[in-house]
């Protein structure tokens, strides 16, 4: 049976507040009622306004259904392909179909844009900036993904770099990261302060049982050190920032 072709009122577009139309492809047959994503596609590959944001509709299903692991296939593919390609041209100047509107649409459902290597790094080093403001250091907890692992993998190709094996720790990378006061090397303080921030993490408070360890033991240090410093005693005004910084508590009550 030949498809036919219906237009659909759809509120599609979170930025604004007017309807669009979009083009689908209904089968009616003995078997229940179905809807298929219906791209126009020609050799050089485009999209138009109605096409994007049925495209757009047919991701966030595709998304909320399969997560972010599964790869798209077909005309949705060849949709998710074309966004990217158009970000590229912006990017190096051009100008493409992929407007800022239409981007912020992309971004608010976590579009799976082909970053380069310096774009990734990039994002990191922006999120770890926005953590050193919140937080006054830039020991994140380390964590297996995400920001905490980034931040390990920085300081583990310094030490690379330091004997002179290759790595992706350009110069440029390194002057931007001691810009905003990156703790290259955490000694035994900083060790400890980064468990503890783990620690508060997992836990959700920095009231470790003295008995606990090595951590419990040097949190009630800091606890010590702090009441008995003096007007004489400048030494501990970085770790009594840090330390509150993560709500630590300098008495027990």
């Amino acid at each position: 049976m030949t498809p036919h072709k219906i237009l659909l009122h759809l509120e599609l577009n979170p930025f604004s507040a007017t309807e669009s139309l979009c083009a689908f492809c209904v089968h009616s047959d003995a078997e229940p009622l179905t809807l298929t994503f219906h791209a126009t596609m020609s050799e050089n590959v485009s999209f138009n306004a109605q096409e994007f944001q049925a495209g757009f509709t047919e991701y966030v299903a595709f998304k909320a259904k399969n997560g972010d692991k599964v790869t798209p296939t077909g005309d949705l593919l060849k949709w998710v392909n074309y966004q990217n390609s158009c970000r590229k041209i912006n990017k190096s100047g051009g100008t493409s179909d992929l407007t800022e509107d239409k981007k912020l649409m992309l971004d608010s459902v976590d579009f799976p844009w082909k970053l380069s290597h310096q774009e990734r790094w990039d994002e990191k080093f922006t999120e770890l900036s926005a953590f050193k403001q919140e937080h006054g250091h830039c020991m994140v907890p380390q964590t297996p993904k995400g920001l905490g692992a980034w931040v390990h993998n920085q300081r583990k190709a310094m030490k690379m770099h330091l004997q002179d094996q290759k790595t992706s720790l350009t110069s440029q990378r390194i002057e931007r990261l001691d810009s905003i006061g990156f703790e290259w090397d955490l000694n035994d303080w900083n060790k400890m302060f980064q468990e503890l921030c783990e620690f508060k993490v997992e836990h959700g408070h920095c009231d470790v049982p003295r008995r606990s360890g090595n951590l419990g033991r040097w949190v009630g240090y800091q606890r010590e050190r702090y009441a008995a410093r003096s007007e004489k005693t400048k030494n501990m005004d970085a770790d009594i920032e840090n330390l509150e910084s993560i709500g630590f508590n300098w008495t027990l009550g």
